[in-house]
């Protein structure tokens, strides 16, 4: 199955099994592997449940870019160097009314994951300041370098700009002072703007349109559909190592890959596993049809039992 660049297959001897939809069909007693490949150019970390159980033990596995990895074993108690595989049974009534009991997720293979952030693209602005004071006016200037007001236009008050250095100094601004504060201090504020601010429209915005016009009932939510065919434990001793990394920042949407497993199709146990090669025998003339094919070529029978 293919989720934002990110493909999750069941495995068996080796093999990837075929999917119908999101169900993939495994004979009682067979072991497993889940194969996690990442098409993304980033790094991608997941997560994995199996019948609702983390069988991972708290722990994340990284994949890196354009690469895939193959998940064969339980990690138990932090042992990163071997574990039990994942061995598909048949969940009897003794499994059922025994300690472990009946999960509403059994048969149900979750893959959660999460892409690396994005590096972010360090870029370089040179700034060239230029002296439009000092280019335009020649005069020999002391003080008033730049104009130090809060104003729209060049200076307000000055009249001429012919003298000499002390005539420059002695430039009044007058009645022009009060203006320019105002201008510079009150500019794009209003006279009830703290209103607007302490007003119900503040509040609308955590307050959905169209909240209340409907109540859900119990008829707008369907079951999930539960597998009541197996359950996975642990098999045979494997022997599958794996390192700790560290400086993985991961972006903090997550996205879920679910697969179902079954023993069983309707009331027809499943006897050999159904690979991507395997070709179909139509079961109405016995004629042997593509691996891709859904409908018999000879009599049309649907190949899809459900």
């Amino acid at each position: 199955m293919y989720k934002n660049q990110l493909a999750v297959a069941i495995k068996h001897n080796g093999k990837i099994l075929r999917e119908n939809k999101d169900l993939v069909q495994l004979p009682f007693g067979s072991e497993f592997s889940v194969l996690v490949k990442n098409l993304n150019s980033r790094r991608v970390k997941f997560t994995l449940h199996i019948d609702g159980t983390d069988v991972l033990d708290g722990q994340e596995i990284i994949v890196n870019a354009n690469s895939e990895t193959e998940m064969k074993r339980f990690i138990r108690n932090g042992n990163m160097n071997e574990g039990n595989a994942f061995k598909f049974i048949e969940r009897t009534a003794a499994i059922e009314d025994g300690p472990r009991g009946i999960k509403v997720d059994d048969g149900i293979v979750r893959v959660e994951f999460w892409f690396e952030q994005e590096k972010p693209t360090v870029t370089t602005t040179v700034h060239h300041h230029y002296d439009e004071w000092h280019y335009r006016h020649p005069i020999k200037h002391t003080f008033w370098s730049y104009p130090y007001t809060y104003s729209d236009g060049p200076m307000y008050g000055v009249s001429s700009a012919s003298g000499s250095t002390a005539d420059l100094q002695n430039v009044k601004l007058g009645s022009a002072t009060t203006d320019v504060k105002t201008k510079g201090i009150m500019r794009g504020m209003t006279s009830n703007a703290s209103a607007s601010v302490s007003g119900g429209t503040a509040t609308a915005y955590n307050v959905s349109s169209n909240a209340a016009q409907s109540t859900p009932t119990m008829d707008s939510f369907s079951a999930p559909e539960v597998n009541e065919a197996g359950i996975t434990v642990p098999g045979s001793k494997v022997e599958q190592k794996f390192t700790a990394v560290y400086g993985f920042n991961a972006e903090t949407a997550s996205h879920v890959i679910v697969l179902r497993i079954a023993g069983k199709v309707g009331a027809v146990e499943v006897a050999t596993p159904v690979t991507v090669k395997t070709k179909p025998k139509c079961e109405t003339c016995g004629k042997v049809n593509k691996a891709t094919s859904k409908f018999c070529s000879g009599c049309g029978t649907s190949l899809e039992l459900l």
